[in-house]
């Protein structure tokens, strides 16, 4: 279920990090990693005396203060803002682009209608906070923060998503972990009531299962790639759903038929349009999720009788061969699936 509530220090936070004032004006919704390092601010700062603290650290010097560092701030807009409207002066964060290369920053650009996404067309690109078009996809425009004109130094970058959805609940219901289930909207902040429990398990507890159970090896292995990322950065073992899905994955890796990816762009992640153009950067990403493979030895779920099943290829996987010991080799099992 997901709850709402109001709280002082989270608008304080959101307020800290978002480049400008007017940036609320177009009521956006800020989720996933920027707003679990606001929630667990408060959890770890819980009084007002270390809520304090914390915010004269951030102002003073944000290296040394104690809460979740984060890249960006990823934005959604719900599917009745005018944003998503082709006449709002604003819809061009949100407009497709293609291929069209990036230019120069928009301080130096004339502004006018058939302007490239980084000369913002229909208004004063300061006001936003941000400098110049980083990346585009069909997914999302991801724009660099202006540094000369904010003294913001926790965002890099905001990434503006285009995919339109009802609510925050349908945005936070389309996320793949339980742990990153978290928005803030018009001064309420909405979490996944599965959140707490999770980080006082420390497992990584899933959402959406969908990624995992996708045709395409891609789409998977850059989701386990992601799912490592957060175990590293919040200290967690998978939840048992995810474990199992993982060593799937491991085990259909081993025989890739890279072949059938020749001279195809593969869409990997659903709302950041990350791709893959070549069949040697597929390859790539599979060595590296087999290298994590001791990291997915020693978490809690993982079960004695995997690397059974990987005997045959136990050369690619890392720590493999240590984990079966130096004794006579074993047959490989067959397929558990």
């Amino acid at each position: 279920m997901i709850k709402i509530i109001k709280d002082d220090r989270i608008d304080w936070f959101v307020k800290f990090i978002v480049p400008t004032e007017q940036m609320f004006g177009l009521k956006p919704v800020i989720a996933g990693g920027s707003m679990l390092s606001a929630y667990r601010a408060i959890k770890l700062h819980n009084t007002p005396e270390k809520w304090e603290e914390f915010k004269r650290s951030l102002k003073k010097n944000p290296s040394t203060a104690k809460f979740d560092k984060f890249g960006d701030i990823d934005i959604w807009f719900i599917k009745d803002n005018p944003i998503h409207n082709k006449d709002n002066e604003s819809n061009w964060l949100l407009s497709d682009y293609g291929d069209e290369p990036l230019c120069e920053p928009v301080a130096s650009c004339k502004v006018c209608s058939t302007s490239p996404p980084n000369k913002m067309p229909g208004i004063n690109q300061n006001n936003l906070g941000l400098y110049k078009l980083n990346r585009t996809s069909r997914w999302a425009n991801t724009y660099y923060c202006n540094k000369s004109l904010i003294a913001k130094p926790l965002t890099r970058e905001v990434q503006f998503i285009k995919k339109r959805f009802d609510s925050v609940e349908h945005i936070l219901s389309s996320f793949d972990f339980i742990n990153c289930s978290i928005a803030w909207y018009d001064g309420n902040f909405y979490y996944d009531d599965r959140i707490d429990d999770a980080f006082r398990s420390f497992e990584l507890r899933l959402n959406n299962a969908e990624p995992y159970e996708s045709d395409s090896v891609a789409m998977k292995v850059f989701n386990a790639m992601r799912a490592f990322k957060y175990t590293d950065r919040y200290n967690l073992d998978f939840c048992p759903v995810l474990t199992n899905h993982v060593f799937k994955l491991y085990f259909e890796s081993k025989n890739i038929d890279y072949e059938a990816y020749k001279n195809h762009v593969i869409v990997l992640e659903e709302h950041y349009g990350k791709t893959i153009s070549s069949v040697e950067t597929l390859q790539g990403m599979v060595r590296s999720f087999h290298g994590m493979f001791k990291k997915f030895s020693i978490m809690k779920h993982f079960k004695k009788e995997y690397p059974l099943y990987l005997l045959d290829c136990a050369d690619r996987f890392s720590g493999l061969k240590e984990l079966i010991g130096a004794s006579e080799p074993v047959r490989p099992y067959h397929s558990p699936f």
